[in-house]
């Protein structure tokens, strides 16, 4: 007879960010996420919050690939819990990542005769 602890492996493992083998549980907010970068008008937006330790930065790395598919840049800050971030210092850091990922792109051409 074959020991089940042999045989299953916990698919958790813990530590900040370490995508586990497996992710479970998460479907109807990856479909979620997907219908709304389906928008034609930006309307609704997407907020993950949650305890230390639930999952949120393996969740938005799942999230990054699905609207990179969808031909949307990806832009993201890492808030420690220690750092107190004021309203200014963030909007300098999104808009500083934003320009990074958007430096290269051409929008129309510019006809100099």
């Amino acid at each position: 007879m074959t020991n089940i602890n042999e045989t299953l492996e916990n698919p958790f493992r813990p530590g900040a960010g370490h995508t586990p083998p497996y992710l479970a549980g998460r479907n109807l907010e990856i479909q979620e996420f997907d219908r709304l970068l389906k928008q034609n008008t930006i309307l609704k937006n997407l907020i993950i919050s949650g305890l230390r330790g639930i999952g949120k930065t393996v969740l938005l790395e799942s999230l990054k690939s699905v609207a990179r598919k969808r031909n949307w840049l990806w832009a993201g800050t890492d808030c420690a819990e220690s750092v107190s971030v004021s309203e200014e210092t963030m909007a300098m850091r999104i808009l500083t990542d934003i320009a990074l990922i958007t430096s290269n792109i051409k929008i129309g051409t510019i006809n100099r005769n």
